[in-house]
């Protein structure tokens, strides 16, 4: 499951529509995801705001200032809820079930569920949008080495080969990024994934400088989010 089918599908884990199946991929890329689990615990705490009957209470007098605030506009007196007629309710509507929507509201139409999915979704792009303006990501560059080669060439990381690096790299050792301050900062397994894949195909020797894009990370690994190779002669 990625972020766009998590988001999509949020909807029907909050009403208890989803099957087991998919609980189990929503809840596996929530643990994985820290965006997504910020826009979902945002949407939870919207629900439980809508749910407090204590932030739509009120002030007291407020109910009898609009009253006669109603009645001065009109230019006649409201006539009270007991002596108005009754509205007409259908058959059909009478008789058909309310079920309690994922936001308390009755789910009978689906344009009112449409209309609070419209405005949760607009506070999950506004709450995923601080989260990332507060921690956002943070690009580098550096020369790409494995942690077995990088007591060899830390003082000289332009003599590493591409090949050796390919071949450390898809033995098991750790992918990272020397940095201009002799620095080593591991990848995450995308970043290794990547940083392997550009390798192989760029075939020059040489060509191991790169620059990264990276997402806040809750770990020592980076969490690369795009990599791309630059011509080692910027570095020198």
């Amino acid at each position: 499951m990625d972020c766009h089918e998590f988001l999509a599908q949020m909807a029907e884990l909050l009403d208890g529509d989803m099957a087991a199946s998919a609980a189990d991929a929503f809840d596996r890329h929530r643990q994985a995801c820290a965006h997504c689990r910020t826009a979902l615990a945002t949407v939870e705490q919207m629900r439980r705001l809508y749910a407090d009957e204590r932030f739509f209470a009120m002030p007291e007098g407020a109910s009898e200032r609009l009253r006669q605030s109603l009645a001065a506009g009109l230019e006649e007196p409201l006539a009270p809820a007991a002596l108005r007629p009754a509205a007409a309710v259908p058959s059909s509507a009478a008789a058909a079930p309310r079920r309690r929507g994922w936001l308390g509201f009755g789910a009978d139409t689906g344009r009112l569920r449409a209309l609070a999915w419209a405005a949760a979704a607009a506070v999950v792009v506004l709450a995923v949008g601080v989260a990332r303006w507060q921690a956002s990501a943070s690009t580098t560059s550096g020369w790409l080495v494995d942690s077995h080669c990088y007591a060899a060439y830390k003082s000289h990381p332009g003599d590493h080969p591409s090949d050796c690096f390919i071949k450390c790299a898809t033995s098991g050792k750790t992918v990272g990024i020397e940095d201009a301050q002799g620095r080593f900062h591991p990848f995450n397994a995308r970043g290794r994934a990547q940083a392997i894949a550009a390798v192989e195909a760029s075939h020059r020797k040489d060509h191991l400088w790169v620059t990264v894009k990276t997402a806040p990370a809750s770990g020592p690994a980076l969490d690369v989010v795009a990599l791309t190779l630059g011509d080692p002669a910027a570095a020198r």
